[in-house]
C-alpha cells in the first residue's frame, strides 16, 4: 500500500469518527465488502449524496479506496480503534 494511500485512509477514518459514524460505516463496509467493486462504480450515481458527507475526500480518492480490498480493511482496522 502507497504511504499516500494510506494516508487517505487515515483522513477518512478522522471523517467518518469526527462525525460519530464508525458503527453504521463499519457494519455497511462489512457487509457489503465482497460488492466493494459494484460500490466502487455505484459512487457515480450517488454523487451529490457523497460529496455532501465527504466534502474533504476526493471522489476518485474515494473510489480507489472501494475498489481495493486491502485498503477496506485497512480503513475498517481504522474505524475499530
Amino acid at each position: 500500500m502507497k504511504e499516500e494511500q494510506e494516508k487517505k485512509v487515515l483522513a477518512l477514518a478522522e471523517i467518518i469518527k469526527a462525525k460519530g459514524m464508525q458503527t453504521p460505516v463499519s457494519l455497511f463496509l462489512e457487509a457489503h465488502l465482497p460488492l466493494a467493486g459494484i460500490l466502487s462504480h455505484s459512487l457515480l450515481v450517488f454523487d451529490p449524496l457523497i460529496s455532501g458527507l465527504f466534502r474533504n475526500l476526493n471522489l476518485k480518492d474515494l473510489q480507489e479506496m472501494l475498489s481495493s480490498r486491502e485498503l477496506l480493511e485497512k480503513l475498517l482496522r481504522e474505524l475499530e480503534t
